[in-house]
């Protein structure tokens, strides 16, 4: 049985006991502790963050994160917060590496790396978690390329064919767009698609018919001169035409069709027939022709100058002269060339016309 002194000794325990427990009730604090996005309520009495996750057998690697620092004090209410790190062997690209990370997931792995779970294949599904002990996570980031449509140039990683690529950069297009590579073909690395929008409109327009001439031979007209008697008219068509655009530009357009407006109405005009008067070489045009030409009538350098005189056929023509001039004879290069000067001045020959003291 108990003696008196024992029971006095048991009394004075248990009121050390209740004193004890009394002290810690009255330093009692209610934190918040989440562990890897797993929240508990605890009471502790301990003064910081440190002593706290000791208290609950929470030992800290060298990769782990931890809010607030462990050297915080914790007050009534606190919220700690624990992400412990997990070890990822990384596969990437063919390179291996050790890549730490807090993420509780797959998809939480690759933002942190930065890609984009569109772009990639990995050997994981995004959702799969990431254990404590880590995993093995193979990433193929697919081939790095460039896309060109609508005005704009993407770089993006893909997989598979150039329709694949067309197709992850949100872009559609039908049988008449132009897509450079083919669209089957493999993606390769650096490799430019380029895709064009095709667009064919149907349209009409109006262009006029051009009228032709009959000549009639006259004698009373040196042969070269025309005269006209009667003025032709100018007719008038409607086409059908299919365009072509290319990134709304017009490329080419195709007439399907064309019906006549207003027909033309041909013009009349004389021919002559009577050979030109002998014309001189001497004096003046003699030295002109020497200068433009050393003399020669039938001089043809290539150069789009002929003659004695240098025409050029579009001015041979306007002085009624057919042909290439250099086959024409030098009277009758002469003879047009006094129809130029009495229309145009020696203007025409400025270089040499200055040499002679023409001008």
């Amino acid at each position: 049985m108990l003696t008196k002194f024992s029971l006095a000794g048991a009394g004075l325990l248990m009121g050390l006991v209740l004193a004890v427990v009394g002290i810690n009730l009255v330093f009692a604090k209610t934190v918040t502790l989440t562990v890897d996005g797993d929240p508990t309520t605890v009471t502790v009495i301990q003064a910081n963050v440190a002593e706290v996750l000791a208290a609950q057998g929470i030992a800290l690697g060298p990769h782990d994160q931890v809010s607030p620092p462990v050297a915080t004090p914790v007050r009534d209410g606190s919220v700690i917060t624990v992400q412990r790190a997990r070890p990822i062997d990384l596969v990437l690209d063919g390179r291996q590496g050790r890549h730490w990370t807090v993420s509780t997931t797959v998809g939480g792995v690759l933002a942190e790396l930065g890609l984009i779970v569109d772009q990639i294949k990995t050997s994981h599904d995004p959702d799969a978690a990431v254990p404590l002990e880590g995993l093995t996570l193979i990433v193929d980031p697919g081939q790095q390329v460039s896309v060109t449509a609508d005005g704009a140039v993407w770089t993006l990683r893909a997989h598979g064919t150039v329709a694949d690529a067309l197709l992850q950069a949100d872009l559609n297009w039908d049988e008449d767009d132009l897509i450079t590579p083919d669209p089957t073909e493999r993606l390769d690395f650096g490799l430019a698609i380029t895709l064009v929008r095709v667009e064919v409109r149907a349209t009409s327009r109006q262009t006029d018919l051009p009228f032709d001439t009959e000549y009639q031979d006259d004698d009373s007209l040196y042969r070269g001169q025309t005269r006209v008697v009667s003025r032709g008219q100018t007719g008038l068509a409607t086409q059908e035409i299919l365009q072509t655009f290319h990134d709304g530009q017009l490329v080419s357009e195709v007439v399907t069709a064309q019906s006549t407006t207003r027909p033309p109405v041909a013009q009349t005009a004389l021919r002559g027939t009577q050979a030109p008067p002998p014309v001189s070489l001497d004096g003046v045009w003699a030295a002109l022709a020497k200068c433009e030409s050393g003399g020669n009538p039938r001089t043809n350098t290539g150069n789009g100058y002929y003659g004695l005189y240098q025409f050029s056929l579009r001015t041979w023509q306007g002085v009624g002269g057919s042909g290439l001039p250099s086959d024409a004879s030098a009277e009758e290069q002469t003879y047009r060339a006094q129809i130029l000067q009495a229309r145009s001045g020696w203007g025409q020959w400025p270089g040499c016309a200055r040499r002679l003291g023409l001008l």
